[in-house]
């Protein structure tokens, strides 16, 4: 839903505007108590008045008292009084003659429906043809969006025949009203020349159109226009021009130290906002059509409503905001554990209850180190999750502690829970089952058969030297050893270098750590691995193969007969250091088994969420048409082109099928995307915000950064190239199902959304009048036609 609701009202207030008292105005406003916008509202004071005094008190709290006097003054003057907000038909319309005024002010006092405006205006346009109000009123209830830019074109127009001060007084006001409802229509070049001069009959500009043109002209990028905009403006220090001025210098010259320097400095002055901007947070939603706040939070909410559409428009603001400000994604359940195995703090149960439960299996092991101390170990298909060293045999409050702290901050992959934790004896269920099944997760005994145990119990010792070896800092000690020693086996090591989407948080901007894999090829067990943030040197590719070499993941030390290569990594860095076995350059055959080893961990580390890859029926053939799509979708930007509050009805020539109504994300630049809802009516009243949650059943297309996808099916973009319009137009699609997120997208569902991005764009593109006709990829007909 658009953050400005410029409708034709039916309240009696509808065009009535009292003149601003002279004075210093700012716009936005802080909150000095017992002056409170909400406390003013309910008690029945105009809106208009409302703002007038939010400005007076920020201008109170930079210095200016003036204005705050007349307006208490004003209020002194009305307490205790039901306020009329005019006395007269020509201060309620003074741009229109008296006789057109008295016609309008009866429609307001005698009627006030809408059908009672538009003939009231009407018949104020044959008395005065030059009625401003009039021009805009039947702007405001014109059937078409051109129709609408006519009337308010005419209005404008004729405000130029008015005499000046009423002007001031009476117009820029309307013109907000006027600008902020072709925003909403997405006519953006007509808003602005509606706003523009708004700037010259009032140039205090104490409604606040500056806001509004710094909206427009990053969304169009006007940038010479914008130059002229903030340095009219230069003194003020509101936080929309204290962010606009940096992001204005990044986008139009590119990254430079003043850029940035001026970003800290708005972010420092203003804390709040930048959370907004850099996308870890969504604005709330502000319950005001004008553009004044009253407090700094609902400045910052304020101030991302008016840059981020602009932000959104020039890819890698939103990366540079974050990168400036080192600004970090909050990790949810983190918890302070460190790399060497050690238990960090204890996870949150409330945050445990939040997680995506996913639909692997994480089994627990204990074991018994050589030294006497134990290894506690989750692991999910062979694969540690956490690790934690006990000084002795853990207590039970030990054992649920730790698989807290490993639900809410694993070693590998986002906070998640399983559906299952298999535990191997029976005392472990006694003590685990209860705890566990407080967030969710099942748990069963799985006793381990004597070889299967043996084997785990050569894994684990294993790994619990390789943690003691890191816990004391030996990693030196590979230069120590000489593979020749080692002894010698006849099996072939595949070795791989890639950087797989697990994302790591402790940067700005989330990234992917380069992950070196040993791979045992007779057995297909993983004997060493090793993750780095950069990518690994030559030495320490082979570091990483005498370690393993001296202490394999499984089994007992030793060295292969031969190393495969993947063939997308140079054989360069090893050929020069090996000299006890072969290097060889693998073939696809090896390309593809480490694509799938990964694919694997990948689908396991997931979410909870479905990947497309295993959705029954998804082809690649499939993925590749919805990328494609999705990136042309994004490339046309529709949310240009129509209103956040706009219906789109899909209706498939079938009978038996749904309607569905389409809505288009991003007018405001936080969500950029689009939704599919199930039956028009519920469409219609999910936009008029009266849809029961329970009641919604959509589908919805977003787009982000490529640590916003599910980790499974970026990999599978990735490695097949497949379309994507920028680095921040990666699509997730998800379904909603009566208010809840679902799992059950089917392939019929992604091909409904892949058939409606390609035509849209197009759909949109022309008359409101016309339909038109598609066809999915299975042939199944449908029509596009206007609904709101």
């Amino acid at each position: 839903m658009s953050r400005r609701k410029n409708k034709a009202k039916k309240s009696k207030s509808k065009m009535r505007r009292k003149k601003p008292p002279a004075g210093r105005a700012d716009g936005i406003g802080k909150a000095i108590p017992p002056l409170r916008r909400d406390e003013l509202l309910e008690s029945g004071v105009p809106p208009e008045l409302v703002e007038m005094v939010m400005i007076a008190q920020q201008a109170a709290l930079d210095g200016d008292t003036s204005l705050m006097e007349e307006t208490m003054e004003l209020l002194d003057a009305i307490a205790g009084e039901p306020f009329d907000e005019a006395s007269s038909p020509e201060d309620a319309f003074p741009l229109s003659s008296f006789e057109a005024a008295e016609a309008l002010y009866a429609a307001e006092c005698e009627d006030g429906t809408e059908s009672g405006f538009e003939a009231a205006a009407k018949q104020a346009l044959k008395i005065d043809p030059k009625s401003v109000e009039a021009h805009v009123m039947l702007g405001d209830f014109a059937d078409t969006e051109e129709d609408r830019v006519q009337w308010y074109r005419r209005a404008c127009e004729a405000a130029k025949s008015k005499p000046s001060h009423l002007v001031r007084a009476a117009m820029p006001i309307m013109r907000a009203r006027m600008g902020g409802r072709l925003l909403d229509d997405s006519r953006l070049s007509d808003a602005a020349d509606v706003l523009f001069p708004g700037l010259d009959e009032d140039p205090s500009d104490p409604i606040g159109l500056r806001f509004l043109l710094l909206d427009l002209c990053f969304r169009l990028r006007w940038y010479e226009e914008l130059g002229t905009l903030l340095d009219r403006f230069s003194k003020d220090n509101l936080a929309p021009m204290l962010f606009a001025r940096p992001i204005y210098l990044f986008q139009s010259e590119g990254d430079s130290s003043k850029a940035r320097e001026l970003l800290k400095a708005a972010h420092q002055a203003k804390p709040n906002v930048a959370r907004f901007l850099a996308g870890l947070e969504l604005p709330p939603a502000l319950g005001t059509e004008y553009p004044v706040v009253a407090d700094e939070e609902d400045e910052a909410a304020m101030t991302a409503g008016y840059l981020l559409p602009g932000i959104r428009t020039v890819e890698g603001t939103t990366r540079w905001i974050r990168e400036t400000l080192d600004l970090k994604f909050s990790h949810p359940g983190s918890s302070s554990s460190e790399t060497d195995g050690d238990q960090g703090g204890v996870g949150d149960l409330d945050q445990a209850l939040e997680l995506p439960q996913g639909q692997m299996t994480w089994q627990y092991h204990l074991h018994r180190c050589q030294d006497g101390a134990y290894l506690g170990v989750l692991l999910e298909d062979l694969s540690p999750i956490s690790t934690v060293r006990f000084a002795n045999r853990p207590k039970a409050k030990e054992l649920r502690d730790f698989l807290l702290d490993s639900v809410c901050d694993p070693m590998v992959g986002p906070p998640r829970k399983p559906a299952v934790l298999q535990v191997p004896t029976k005392a472990d269920l006694k003590a685990l089952a209860k705890t566990v099944g407080t967030y969710g997760v099942a748990c069963e005994h799985q006793a381990l058969e004597a070889d299967a145990k043996a084997m785990l119990a050569e894994s684990l010792d294993a790994l619990a030297r390789r943690l003691e070896r890191l816990a004391s800092d030996r990693s030196d000690e590979a230069d120590e050893i000489d593979v020749a020693d080692l002894p010698q086996s006849d099996q072939q090591w595949w070795v791989g270098v890639f950087q797989p989407p697990m994302w790591i948080l402790d940067r700005a901007t989330p990234y992917r750590a380069y992950m070196q894999l040993v791979l045992d090829a007779s057995s297909g067990c993983i004997v060493g691995t090793e993750g780095t943030a950069d990518m690994p040197s030559p030495e320490q590719q082979w570091q990483v193969l005498v370690e393993t070499m001296a202490e394999p993941m499984v089994g007992q030390p030793r060295r292969p007969e031969s190393i495969v290569l993947d063939p997308r990594m140079s054989a360069e860095p090893l050929t020069r250091y090996s000299g006890s076995f072969n290097v060889f350059t693998g073939d696809q055959q090896v390309a593809d088994s480490f694509d799938k080893l990964i694919a694997g961990l990948l689908l396991n580390s997931g979410q909870g969420e479905t990947p497309l890859a295993e959705t029954e029926g998804v082809t690649e053939k499939l993925m590749e048409r919805y990328y494609d799509a999705a990136a042309r979708f994004y490339k046309a930007a529709p949310w240009k082109m129509v209103g956040g509050d706009n219906l789109i009805r899909l209706e498939y020539r079938e009978s038996g099928e749904s309607s569905w109504g389409i809505t288009v994300m991003g007018q405001l630049g936080q969500v950029l995307g689009l939704s599919l809802i199930e039956n028009v009516k519920h469409a219609r009243k999910f936009i008029q915000q009266k849809c029961p949650m329970e009641e919604l059943v959509a589908i919805s297309v977003q787009f982000g950064e490529a640590f916003d996808m599910v980790p499974i099916d970026f990999w599978h973009l990735e490695q097949n190239h497949w379309s994507v319009a920028d680095a921040e137009a990666y699509p997730l699609v998800f379904k909603i199902d009566h208010g809840k997120h679902s799992s059950d997208l089917s392939n019929e569902d992604l091909r409904m959304v892949e058939s409606v991005m390609s035509v849209l764009p197009r759909f949109l593109d022309q008359p409101r009048d016309q339909t038109m006709d598609a066809k999915d990829s299975l042939g199944r007909e449908f029509r596009l036609s206007w609904e709101l």
